[in-house]
């Protein structure tokens, strides 16, 4: 089976033995053996509250790995495309309320002139159009005019009024009261 090629499975345990088996000892040392140089952490990465380095996360076991920033890169520009949509849906909502009220601003200014030009109150009226509003004034002078006007009680002119002098009952009640 020398002919076949190994397969990646086989690949994989291959190199799982040999790095389970510890290395061999060289025979001579031709060097002195280095001592692993340990990294001391600049005076801005040691300031951090949570001891992360700039750059670097820490895995479960300590040691350090490169977070993926195509990954923080995606999820950040979806974060701005969403947010991006979102503005542009609420600048589209606040200018139909813009909109909405600088006509019912105009509404209520027009409202107010043709209620002073024809002399009736500006809350009757109701109409979008100065010719609307116009017309129902109009109607309701036409409708004030021909209407029968409430009468109340006649009191007489000064000086109108009869020269017969007040009986006794209405001489007391005007002394009762102090105008006599």
């Amino acid at each position: 089976m020398s002919d076949q090629t190994p397969t990646p499975k086989e690949v994989a345990e291959t190199a799982g033995q040999e790095a389970a088996q510890p290395p061999a000892a060289p025979e001579t040392p031709a060097q002195p053996a280095e001592t692993p140089k340990t990294e001391t952490p600049s005076a801005k990465e040691a300031a951090k509250p949570d001891g992360e380095q700039a750059g670097k996360e820490e895995n479960s076991e300590g040691t350090s790995k490169e977070p993926d920033w195509k990954a923080e890169a995606r999820k950040h520009e979806k974060r701005a495309k969403e947010n991006y949509q979102r503005n542009q849906q609420l600048e589209k909502e606040l200018n139909e309320l813009k909109a909405e009220k600088q006509k019912t601003d105009d509404a209520a200014q027009l409202r107010s002139d043709v209620a002073e030009e024809k002399g009736v109150p500006a809350h009757l009226l109701q109409g979008e159009t100065r010719e609307e509003m116009e017309e129902q004034a109009d109607a309701l002078i036409a409708f004030i005019g021909s209407s029968k006007q409430p009468t109340g009680p006649l009191v007489p002119e000064a000086g109108s009024g009869s020269d017969q002098p007040l009986d006794s009952e209405a001489e007391e009640a005007l002394k009762a009261l102090g105008f006599a």
